[in-house]
């Protein structure tokens, strides 16, 4: 059964191959004049990473240390880590973040995105999803067996939003989607979503009942000027919503799989 569900996924193809092998005349999806020579797919690559930040390693280490003292960790993550981490991402995202009951570190973001969309998902569940949007998104509903409901974000629009189309995000949540799933700062685009954006997800999904998963991970990675709200702080109960970030990006630390989920519906 797992066989056949990674098969109907298309796990072999790499980020934006689908629509490509998809669109039939891969002219259609070309801007500007062709340039002679061979197509080279830029939509996915494996790149050397950068060494990590100036003691991001070193903390690494010291927690390798402390850790290599117990047999065995808590499940959660260690509660000195979760207590140091909570205080920081509460200021950040402008919310309480609770230490006990509402955080737990994941090999990964990957890993704490997994068990965000399996725990909220149930099959014949329908998930809004920004698109375009990171590619495991809709991969991991199809995987739980939920169905996907696509929201535009028409990113070339503006410079002062991610040109998210609130109407089809409001219609998504009428014709049932109780899940909204989506990255801010968007990935690939890097679309940050404004104020406002973040006010009117927030208040949609009080009016709608609709639990948000928040891929927060390019967070901490913005131009200068560039103003970030997380739907968190914008008035939404904090047990409505789930939040992912990791040091992969910011840190550099991508290679040693850390992430974190904290939101109080994670009891």
């Amino acid at each position: 059964m797992t066989v056949d569900k990674f098969a109907a996924l298309g796990t072999a193809n790499a980020p934006g191959q689908e629509v490509r092998q998809s669109a039939g005349n891969v002219g259609n999806l070309m801007r500007g004049g062709r340039i002679a020579g061979h197509l080279i797919d830029f939509s996915h690559g494996d790149v050397d990473a950068f060494a990590p930040t100036p003691g991001a390693s070193e903390r690494f280490s010291e927690a390798l240390v402390a850790g290599g003292r117990q047999a065995y960790t808590e499940y959660r993550g260690s509660a000195d880590i979760r207590s140091e981490l909570s205080e920081v991402l509460a200021a950040f995202t402008g919310a309480p973040v609770s230490p006990d009951n509402g955080t737990i570190i994941t090999p990964g973001t990957q890993g704490a995105l997994f068990l965000a969309v399996a725990s909220l998902v149930n099959a014949g569940d329908k998930v809004a999803i920004v698109q375009p949007d990171y590619f495991a998104n809709r991969k991991l509903v199809e995987y739980v067996g939920g169905h996907s409901v696509p929201v535009t974000m028409d990113y070339l629009r503006s410079s002062q939003h991610s040109g998210l189309d609130l109407t089809q995000l409001e219609d998504a949540f009428k014709a049932g989607a109780r899940v909204f799933l989506f990255s801010n700062p968007n990935n690939p685009t890097g679309a940050v979503y404004s104020q406002r954006e973040v006010a009117e997800i927030a208040r949609l999904a009080a009016a709608f009942d609709v639990m948000i998963i928040a891929d927060q991970l390019y967070s901490r990675l913005r131009y200068a000027n560039q103003n970030y709200a997380h739907v968190r702080g914008a008035g939404l109960l904090e047990d409505r919503v789930i939040t992912i970030m990791g040091p992969s990006k910011t840190e550099s630390l991508s290679g040693y799989r850390l992430g974190i989920a904290f939101g109080a519906h994670l009891r």
